[in-house]
């Protein structure tokens, strides 16, 4: 050794090159034994075309945009096809409570059902 270690199979003197300190060679060049890490062979590579744009309708609206709009709608006294989502999410909860009710209770339930219907 003069001043450099040994490396496992890899010499590390192409590092203190004047051609690697002007940023010339790539650092993993000739890392891999395929050189899966170094430059690409780009002979014969012929770009694909270039895309066509597409139409867009309308860009997408800003918060406050669909704020003005929605204080709009409720001015007017009228509401979009869709419910506020505070009410739809306390009608989930009744409905949820309900399911979970009578399933607790689902031999009554099943009990009444029949005899409603003149069965045992």
């Amino acid at each position: 050794e003069v001043g450099l270690p040994k490396t496992i199979g890899e010499s590390i003197v192409p590092l203190f090159t004047k051609a690697f300190h002007d940023r010339k060679l790539p650092v993993w060049q000739d890392a891999g034994e395929w050189n899966s890490l170094g430059e690409v062979d780009a002979r014969g590579y012929k770009a694909p075309p270039a895309g066509k744009p597409m139409a867009v309708e309308a860009g997408p609206k800003s918060l406050k945009t669909i704020l003005e709009e929605e204080s709009k709608l409720a001015a007017k006294g009228t509401t979009d096809s869709e419910s506020s989502s505070f009410s739809n999410f306390i009608l989930g909860l009744i409905f949820g409570i309900a399911a979970y009710l009578l399933y607790l209770n689902r031999e009554k339930v099943i009990a009444m059902i029949s005899s409603a219907k003149g069965g045992k």
